[in-house]
């Protein structure tokens, strides 16, 4: 009896973590979006945006300083803060050349930056967790603003008993509520 069983609950564990259509076709995350309405049918309304997972904001000449603002955010949260201050710090080598004048440039030079977990040279400390809409309520609209990834949300809703939402991340089925 033991052995029958393991052997039911063996075969029946794929299935706990799988949900099923409104028509009995099984389906599970990692599906595809083609796969899905080929199994589930046409949805009763769809929904697609874009999400930003990896965005970088610039603050040049903050308050009025020659500061640089880094701002490196994921899944709309800080990850990462840089300040470089303006100034740079040369270093003495042989790879000085002298220039049309005849000076002496040292051209082994390196801005000053640091890396910072928070800070408080916005009207409001920012630090590492915090938002965009609270960086940009802190500090203001960036100089620039650029996106490094960016992933395609599909939800689809069905009526039924089984299943109501599917949430798709690049086509593919992450979730489900």
């Amino acid at each position: 009896m033991k052995h029958i069983l393991l052997i039911v609950c063996l075969l029946a564990s794929p299935l706990m973590f799988a949900m099923s259509c409104s028509n009995g076709n099984i389906i599970d995350k990692g599906d595809t979006l083609k796969e899905i309405l080929n199994s589930c049918g046409k949805p009763n309304s769809d929904k697609s945006y874009t999400k930003i997972t990896e965005e970088q904001w610039e603050y040049i000449n903050f308050n009025q300083t020659k500061a640089k603002i880094t701002i490196q955010f994921v899944n709309d949260q800080i990850k990462n803060i840089q300040i470089m201050d303006g100034s740079s710090t040369c270093f003495t080598d042989n790879t000085a050349t002298l220039d049309a004048y005849g000076y002496t440039r040292l051209t082994n030079c390196q801005p000053n930056e640091v890396f910072v977990t928070s800070t408080a040279i916005c009207k409001q400390t920012i630090s590492m967790g915090n938002s965009s809409a609270y960086v940009q309520a802190a500090c203001g609209s960036p100089s620039t603003a650029s996106q490094k990834h960016t992933v395609e949300i599909n939800e689809l809703t069905y009526n039924g008993s089984t299943l109501n939402t599917l949430i798709f991340e690049d086509n593919k089925l992450i979730d489900w509520k």
